[in-house]
């Protein structure tokens, strides 16, 4: 003989309510191999166009402080214009001259029309 149980049904998981808010920022414009910072919400970012795909980190080195811009793209390999550091777009931003480092992601969406929106975390915890 079979017994039924209770049917287990199983919530959908809401999104988290304490996460970034998403925020339009249009198009950014760039072709492959293009990198370009822009201020969004007061917190300068940096975005990176390999190919098709589209990166966003927070425009700072980890290890020195100063920012990215004007720093050598090679391929995949972002340098640092100050301290001369490598990180891999590709690879979250880990560096690869010390692996203690990285450089730190902005979630981002592109659209279907190449709208971009960004999930930037404040930087005041």
């Amino acid at each position: 003989n079979l017994v039924a149980g209770p049917t287990l049904r199983r919530k959908k998981k809401k999104p988290e309510q304490n996460g970034a808010p998403w925020t339009s920022i249009g198009e950014v414009g760039l072709s492959g191999g293009e990198m370009l910072e822009r201020e969004i919400s007061g917190e300068p970012v940096l975005f990176v166009k390999l190919a098709n795909d589209l990166y966003a980190y927070r425009n700072m080195c980890p290890g020195c402080g100063e920012s990215l811009e004007g720093g050598s793209l090679k391929v995949a390999d972002l340098g640092c214009p100050v301290c001369g550091r490598r990180y891999d777009v590709r690879r979250a931003g880990r560096c690869l001259d010390d692996p203690g480092l990285h450089l730190e992601p902005v979630p981002l969406l592109v659209g279907d029309e190449g709208a971009v929106k960004i999930a930037l975390p404040s930087a005041v915890g």
